[in-house]
């Protein structure tokens, strides 16, 4: 993200792909607390609570249904209510929520326009 806050061309490899034996971040915890973890980080790291609350309502169509989303939206808001120091610039934290605008308009224009998006490329080429 900062390289590309600083202008440098960045890309992603679709044809590298890998698969995960077991969820993302649930080591040495359960699937509901890494949502939380995940939901804590989202806020320290800048995140927008517009993009949050439409990361919990899609999150919320998977398992474990509903609970995913209200541990995530419950780490965010955990984060938000103890003020937790952000560890992001504020120019870095402004540049990740302008990403995550332009993301989510190319969800909605994907969306209304019945295309696929194509979640490698989403929001890069529009600078």
């Amino acid at each position: 993200m900062t390289a590309r806050m600083k202008g440098w061309r960045v890309r992603s490899f679709a044809e590298k792909r890998y698969h995960h034996h077991r969820t993302l971040g649930t080591a040495q915890k359960g699937p509901l607390p890494a949502l939380f973890s995940y939901g804590e980080k989202d806020f320290y790291l800048g995140g927008s609570l517009v993009w949050e609350l439409f990361r919990v309502t899609y999150r919320m169509a998977k398992k474990p249904v509903v609970l995913g989303g209200l541990a995530l939206l419950g780490g965010y808001a955990w984060a938000a209510l103890r003020r937790m120091k952000r560890v992001v610039t504020p120019e870095l934290m402004h540049f990740h929520r302008r990403e995550q605008m332009k993301k989510l308009r190319a969800i909605f224009r994907s969306l209304l326009s019945f295309k696929k998006v194509d979640s490698f490329r989403r929001g890069q080429a529009e600078n």
